[in-house]
């Protein structure tokens, strides 16, 4: 694995710094009209290190998931390098319906960086994959060469035709959910303040634990 001097998790004390800088300098590039991204510098040492990593790791397909969009591009370097298939998978749409659209207006060199991009992946994946089926027909009908899939992330309805739909929570006591995750990118979110509300709550009204 390649440090990414700018993950998020690290950002305390010093590094907090550190990454302000790299948001700063980032951003007057962009101003200038000079691509660069956060992770630029994470892409280049992955690059930089990319004989090691294949002569370890020997794979047979390389899979370039996006975002961000600097995993599009380190496929496409290792692909061409090591004579490696490429399928490229999108979990968001980059052109399309795009989750940067913000910034690409703002910016566009970012735009055309895009375009390129997207233009190279269309051009040399031997594979595309996205979330959604119209993320796919756009593929299809502005790359109409490529192959393309929808791998849905999470949920097939197929794969639950079979299950029992009657529910096997208690519908006499009041029931929570929650199929995601906490925190992971930032270190200070947590779901003790939750956990302390639902204690304060059986505090003042205890008939409410049986429920």
């Amino acid at each position: 694995r390649v440090k990414d001097i700018s993950y998020s998790r690290d950002r305390k004390g010093l590094k907090r710094l550190i990454w302000g800088f790299l948001r700063v300098y980032t951003e007057i590039l962009n101003i200038f009209g000079v691509y660069f991204s956060i992770y630029s510098w994470w892409k280049s040492r992955v690059v930089k290190n990319q004989k090691a990593i294949i002569t370890k790791v020997k794979p047979d397909v390389i899979i370039a998931t996006y975002p961000p969009v600097e995993t599009l591009e380190i496929g496409l370097e290792f692909s061409a390098a090591f004579n490696i298939p490429l399928i490229s998978d999108f979990r968001d749409g980059l052109l399309f319906e795009p989750i940067e659209s913000k910034r690409m207006r703002q910016y566009s060199c970012i735009k055309k960086r895009y375009e390129k991009i997207e233009k190279a992946v269309a051009a040399h994946s031997w594979f595309i994959i996205t979330i959604t089926d119209s993320i796919s027909h756009y593929f299809g009908k502005t790359y109409p060469q490529i192959d393309v899939e929808t791998i849905s992330n999470g949920y097939d309805p197929d794969d639950f035709a079979e299950l029992l739909t009657e529910t096997f929570l208690d519908t006499n006591k009041f029931n929570i959910v929650h199929t995601g995750r906490f925190g992971l990118s930032d270190s200070s979110i947590s779901p003790g303040i939750f956990f302390e509300v639902i204690r304060d709550l059986i505090a003042d009204k205890p008939e409410l634990k049986e429920k």
